[in-house]
């Protein structure tokens, strides 16, 4: 007995303090990964959105007034609907994300305020 403390109560000590130190360890390990998860997904739906493909439907809805798509797009136009589907797909899968937390929302807003944006007011 050293001091008045047992070895073996001295080793209790250390191994509840090795698990406490692994647990947190495990603990910030899953935040980190958790945190690069939703960064990924956030750049592979900025890549997306960066696509010829895209861009090309997205700048296709933007360029229609709302009384022509509604008068000559709507239902006759094949492109301007498949453009339309594409880009709201897009920002529904993006809401849809942020609201079951599954992406960062400061991300979203540093990439996405504008053309989210601009393809609401349209």
């Amino acid at each position: 007995m050293l001091f008045g403390v047992d070895v073996s109560a001295v080793s209790m000590m250390a191994a509840s303090a090795s698990v406490l130190v692994a647990a947190t360890y495990y603990v910030m390990q899953i935040r980190h990964q958790n945190k690069l998860k939703q960064t990924d997904m956030v750049m592979r739906l900025y890549a997306l959105f960066g696509s010829v493909e895209f861009q090309n439907s997205y700048q296709k809805i933007m360029g229609l007034k709302f009384e022509d798509y509604v008068k000559r797009y709507a239902k006759s136009n094949v492109d301007v609907l498949a453009a339309t589907y594409s880009v709201g797909v897009f920002f529904e899968g993006i809401g849809v994300l942020v609201k079951r937390k599954l992406i960062n929302m400061d991300l979203v807003d540093d990439l996405f305020t504008i053309p989210i944006l601009d393809a609401w007011e349209k």
